[in-house]
C-alpha cells in the first residue's frame, strides 16, 4: 500500500480509541529513549498482577487516549511495503500538557512484560492495519513508573508485520524519535492540539507551546532544528 494511502487509512480510525490501557516514567536522555540496560531479563515479572488489576480504573486511564505516535522501520518511503513493520504508541495520560511541559520519556523498563500478547491473524486486526496488509500484530503495556507510585500515563504499543519472525525478533529497544512517522495530541474534547508528519513538516502544529522545543519522545520541535526562541 502506498504510503499516502496508509496515512489516510490511520486518519479513518477513532482518534481516540483504545480498547485496552497504558506505561511508567523514567527520563532518559540518550540517543536510543527505549533503550533499557536490562531489557532483556524477566526476573522483575509480577507474576500476581491479575490479582492487582481488578480495581476499577481512574477515568483519565478510560476512553480516547490523548497521544498517539506512529513509528515505521525506516522513513522517506513511498510504499509500505518497503518496510517490515509499523508501531503505534496510544498513550492515555493524567495531563498531556504536562507531558509537554516536563517531557514524554519512557525506556523498556516501562514495559508490563507479563501483560504483552500477540495476534496472530489477520481477521482480528483493525480495520486499517487490514487495509494497509498487515497479517499479525504484537501488543505491549507501558506504564509510567512515578516516584509517588500514581503514574502519570499509561500506553499500548501495538507492532504490525507480515510475518510472525518479524514479531518475534522485534525489541522496544528498536523504536527510536528518528523512527517516528505521525505524532498526534488531543485535549479532554478529542480536538487536536499537537500533530506531527515527517513526510509533510508544513503540517506541524503545537496550539499550546507553538515552536517552543519539546523534549522526550515529542518528535518536534527539537533545540537542534533551531526553533528556540
Amino acid at each position: 500500500m502506498k504510503l499516502e494511502e496508509s496515512q489516510k487509512q490511520r486518519s479513518q480510525q477513532d482518534p481516540g480509541h483504545v480498547d485496552e490501557p497504558p506505561p511508567p516514567y523514567d527520563p532518559d536522555k540518550d540517543q536510543s529513549l527505549a533503550q533499557d540496560s536490562d531489557s532483556d531479563s524477566y526476573a522483575d515479572l509480577d507474576l500476581d498482577s491479575d490479582a492487582k488489576s481488578n480495581k476499577p480504573l481512574p477515568d483519565w486511564q478510560t476512553g480516547r487516549y490523548d497521544m498517539g505516535i506512529v513509528f515505521l522501520q525506516k522513513l522517506n518511503i513511498q510504499d509500505l511495503r518497503d518496510v517490515d513493520w509499523e508501531a503505534q504508541l496510544h498513550v492515555h495520560a493524567k495531563d498531556v500538557l504536562r507531558l509537554m511541559k516536563e517531557g514524554f520519556y519512557w525506556t523498556e523498563a516501562n514495559v508490563r512484560k507479563q501483560e504483552g500478547y500477540f495476534i496472530l491473524e489477520q481477521k482480528n486486526l483493525p480495520a486499517f492495519a487490514r487495509a494497509c496488509e498487515w497479517t499479525c500484530s504484537r501488543i505491549y503495556h507501558l506504564t509510567d513508573m512515578a516516584k509517588d507510585g500514581n503514574p502519570q500515563w499509561i500506553a499500548d504499543l501495538r507492532v504490525y508485520a507480515r510475518k510472525r519472525s518479524v514479531l518475534s525478533a522485534f525489541r522496544v529497544r528498536h523504536l527510536s524519535v528518528d523512527k517516528i512517522h505521525q505524532a498526534f495530541a488531543f485535549n479532554r474534547k478529542g480536538q487536536v492540539i499537537y500533530e506531527f508528519s515527517k513526510s509533510s513538516p508544513e503540517q506541524n502544529v503545537n496550539a499550546i507551546y507553538n515552536d517552543r522545543p519539546l523534549e522526550g519522545w515529542w518528535p518536534w520541535p527539537k533545540k537542534s532544528q533551531g526553533l528556540e526562541k
